[in-house]
């Protein structure tokens, strides 16, 4: 798929996926899992504290980008997940993203969509990793799941 997909795409770009302007910034930390080591194919939540470090209010949306076991030479991370918050100046509160099984797989060279063993790493930002703010979690994932639809 190199060549083919923006996931591979390593040029410079104008405008990130996930780009926006706001008048206000924001700034994140504290992620967290509600289960930080679990069995393929279950669900779970993840969580960051968001807070409006800027003087006026404004809107957030909240990006989750995933990294499985194996995206060696993939350039960008999938996007699995977002949520949209409003914060007024100063304000910070929690938001929480549902893990979908179905968003951390990856499909195979059977064409087949498998969630894998091992640890993945879950972006939490405005943006995409590296062109945002944000923090990062790891998920441990223990055995082998075929996702569905």
């Amino acid at each position: 798929m190199r060549g083919r997909t923006y996931r591979y795409f390593d040029g410079p770009v104008l405008y990130p996926f996930g780009y926006g302007l706001s008048y206000t910034t924001f700034a994140y930390g504290d992620a967290k899992l509600a289960a930080n080591a679990l069995k393929a194919g279950a669900p779970t939540t993840a969580s960051v504290q968001v807070r409006n470090a800027g003087a006026v209010a404004g809107d957030e949306v909240v990006q989750m980008y995933v990294t499985a076991p194996g995206d060696q030479g993939i350039e960008h991370p999938s996007l699995a997940g977002f949520k949209r918050v409003r914060l007024g100046p100063g304000e910070s509160k929690r938001v929480s993203i549902d893990v979908d099984p179905r968003w951390i797989s990856r499909v195979d060279e059977r064409g087949e969509r498998h969630v894998r063993a091992g640890e993945y790493t879950l972006w939490l930002g405005g943006g995409q990793p590296g062109k945002a703010a944000g923090t990062a979690v790891k998920l441990q994932v223990t055995g082998s799941a075929k996702a569905t639809l």
